[in-house]
């Protein structure tokens, strides 16, 4: 008869123990890794938020800087339009409304042009103000995430238009 002890082999103790460690390692790396994608979800969100909100402001301080005789046609809560004479491009309008045809989108519409321009998507809020000096723009884009919540950005900056 054989003697099991020399066998050299693992006991069943061993093998639970070592399962057992080994599931517990995984699960906290299976955690790591759904906080590290939520993070990463949230940062992207917040990017595309700031990329939005970037682009309005850029566009509209590049317009009108150049623009002159500043006209508001709508200026509400939920919509904005307003138009200018560009050197360049004859009268420029820009529209954007939280509700209609182009909803939270900025667009932009030359007489040069025959189509409008697609400036900016997911603006939640935007305000153009003319002061004494200045024109403040604010604007405020969005992202939806998967949980339901949104990601926002707020962007302000304020021009000195051209002397007419």
């Amino acid at each position: 008869m054989k003697n099991l002890k020399s066998q050299g082999g693992y006991t069943f103790i061993e093998v639970m123990m070592t399962v057992g460690i080994f599931t517990m390692m995984m699960a906290a790396l299976y955690a790591g890794l759904v906080a590290g994608e939520t993070t990463y979800n949230s940062y992207e969100a917040a990017a595309v938020a700031q990329r939005e909100a970037t682009k309005a402001v850029f566009s509209l301080t590049r317009d009108l800087r150049m623009g002159t005789d500043l006209t508001f046609v709508t200026q509400e809560d939920n919509s904005l339009e307003f138009n200018f004479s560009h050197p360049g491009d004859g009268t420029v309008t820009y529209t954007w409304a939280t509700s209609g045809t182009y909803p939270n989108q900025l667009r932009r519409q030359a007489t040069s042009e025959e189509d409008s321009k697609l400036i900016a998507v997911r603006l939640s809020d935007l305000d153009v103000t003319e002061g004494a000096s200045h024109i403040r723009i604010d604007v405020t884009s969005y992202v939806l995430m998967d949980d339901g919540s949104s990601n926002t950005f707020q962007l302000v900056d304020k021009i000195v238009p051209r002397l007419e």
